[in-house]
């Protein structure tokens, strides 16, 4: 079994598991930034910073 292949795998998951709880961060603070501000965040405006960040 080749386990540089698997501690690449191990990296690149917890990579993206970082990256995720970083976009969850970010999400959370601009909704309660926008909630604060009487303002709701539209779906939209959510559907593209994701969008934004995949690419």
């Amino acid at each position: 079994m080749n386990y540089g292949n698997h501690d690449l795998l191990a990296r690149r998951t917890l990579g993206a598991v970082e990256n995720f709880q970083s976009t969850k961060r970010v999400l959370s603070d601009l909704m309660m930034t926008s909630a604060k501000s009487g303002e709701t965040l539209p779906h939209q405006a959510i559907k593209s910073f994701l969008t934004a960040l995949i690419r």
